[in-house]
């Protein structure tokens, strides 16, 4: 079945930096696959379209740019953010908290979000 819009598409994939010999940055295995409805918005576009015309089994790869991603690093939205905050109104630790680690964070507007732990400084 070629994927097309509405349907079903299940998939494993790795995610590498920069090429495909670069460090794993997300896996979905075929033990817990991607599931998602192709067309309905929740994936990025330009990945939506590198799996269009695609059949069931068929293996490929391609490059995501960060500009058909979520953009290049801007240091304006990095924040700083004791641990604490986390560590007691988030349930972590301080033993479990890691460099590359993706975090629930709750700001103090209630705001949830999920964000990358990008650097740890202890004193």
């Amino acid at each position: 079945m070629e994927i097309q819009e509405n349907t079903v598409v299940t998939l494993s994939y790795h995610v590498r930096k920069k090429d495909a010999e670069g460090e794993l940055m997300d896996f979905y295995g075929q033990s817990y696959p991607l599931r998602f409805l192709f067309g309905s918005g929740k994936m990025l576009p330009y990945f939506e379209e590198q799996l269009r015309g695609k059949n069931q089994n068929e293996t490929f790869s391609f490059k995501l740019p960060a500009d058909f991603a979520y953009g290049k690093k801007d240091e304006s939205l990095i924040k700083s953010i004791p641990l604490e905050d986390f560590t007691e109104k988030e349930g972590y630790t301080k033993e479990t908290l890691e460099v590359g680690a993706y975090i629930r964070y709750e700001n103090h507007k209630n705001h949830k979000a999920e964000k990358s732990l990008i650097k740890i400084k202890r004193k």
